[in-house]
């Protein structure tokens, strides 16, 4: 089931990427079909599929404009993973990770916090997330510093800015690019910027022990 529902996720996820990206399609009509799409492959009716997006879509929406509008659409992009099981098989799932230890705790709070920042597109959502799932973790560990661990998700959270994020739009705006240009110095560069952290963190998880601060 697991195995199943993650391929769906990622089929919709690449379908608005290439949606966007390759077609030129509209990112506001490529989340909402890639929602769409998401529903109706999980085996959702579409009359409660179409009823997600609205309540992702209407929950989102705030005023107007073709910021909150793009944001809106990814509202019901999330709400579609909520509600076929997505997002809870998703984090279930990869928090098999954290049975490892140091360096791959490390690692694993990186990995899932940014899978959740590209899934539902707030930084916020997925720092808090991502850090209710490790903490527990982290406190009854030796030798984790829950310092660096809260750095691995802060890096997490960096990265994968997707047409979801509401901060992509204002880049997109007010830097006065087109979709894949953004994409290019706005996700790839934060992209880049969180691997970077977390080579950091790793870096400076090799002297947990004997620098002050960090346990």
């Amino acid at each position: 089931m697991l195995g199943v529902l993650l391929a769906i996720f990622f089929v919709a996820l690449l379908f608005v990427l290439v949606s966007i990206i390759k077609f030129k399609l509209h990112p506001f009509l490529a989340l909402l079909l890639g929602g769409l799409l998401m529903g109706i492959l999980a085996g959702m009716p579409l009359d409660k599929t179409a009823a997600a997006m609205a309540a992702g879509f209407g929950g989102t929406m705030q005023g107007i404009g073709i910021i909150l509008a793009i944001t809106g659409a990814g509202g019901a992009f999330g709400k579609i993973i909520n509600e076929t099981g997505i997002g809870k098989q998703l984090v279930e799932g990869m928090t098999g990770l954290t049975d490892g230890s140091g360096a791959l705790i490390l690692i694993a709070a990186f990995i899932i916090s940014q899978v959740l920042r590209a899934a539902q597109g707030s930084t916020t959502v997925a720092l808090v997330t991502t850090a209710a799932i490790f903490a527990p973790v982290v406190a009854n560990m030796q030798g984790v510093s829950p310092l660096l661990a809260s750095l691995a998700i802060c890096a997490g959270g960096i990265g994968l800015s997707l047409p979801n994020d509401s901060g992509f739009w204002v880049i997109n705006r007010f830097g006065r690019f087109d979709v894949p240009s953004t994409m290019r110095v706005w996700t790839v560069g934060g992209t880049l910027s969180g691997v970077t952290a977390l080579i950091v963190v790793l870096i400076l998880s090799m002297f947990t022990n004997s620098l002050p601060g960090l346990l």
